[in-house]
């Protein structure tokens, strides 16, 4: 993975993801006109009468893919701007699983944890077919539904 993040204290564990990302903590609002991160929402999922479960996947957990960081030759570093391709490693849906399963299915702690314990790995294994590290966001609602066993699961898009 090349993860050259200005932050050296990353917790992130993306370590089968081969781009280049921004995590969506290290947004800084209002910080893109000083060069800092400032993530942004897809406009169909911006508004409030958008989808907000996707809203909150995009927000919350998916890392941005960027442009990889070149050095010139006079030792200057260009690049890393945001895409607006959204990711979701594995790790981060684990988080997101754990909310949606509390939230949805009110699930929590040793009964939460043997829920994910059981189904959370056949479930991502089923959505990263080819064990890229990671699934396009845009697949949460379907894999949240199938995590749940729940394919009428109301996740709140509009």
């Amino acid at each position: 993975m090349e993860s050259e993040s200005d932050s050296s204290d990353s917790d992130s564990d993306e370590e089968n993801i081969m781009f280049p990302v921004h995590n969506a903590w290290e947004s800084v609002a209002g910080g893109a006109e000083d060069g800092h991160y400032e993530r942004v929402v897809t406009p169909n999922f911006s508004a409030d009468s958008d989808d907000l479960f996707m809203r909150s996947m995009i927000s919350n957990y998916a890392v941005e893919e960027r442009t990889k960081f070149v050095t010139e030759e006079d030792g200057t570093k260009t690049g890393g701007e945001p895409t607006g391709r959204f990711w979701m490693p594995k790790n981060e849906a684990m988080k997101a699983g754990n909310e949606v399963l509390g939230t949805h299915k009110g699930l929590a702690g040793a009964e939460l944890s043997a829920y994910m314990g059981t189904y959370f790995q056949r479930t991502w294994e089923h959505f990263d077919v080819n064990g890229g590290g990671s699934i396009e966001v845009i697949k949460m609602p379907q894999f949240m539904r199938m995590l749940g066993s729940d394919q009428t699961m109301s996740l709140g898009e509009s």
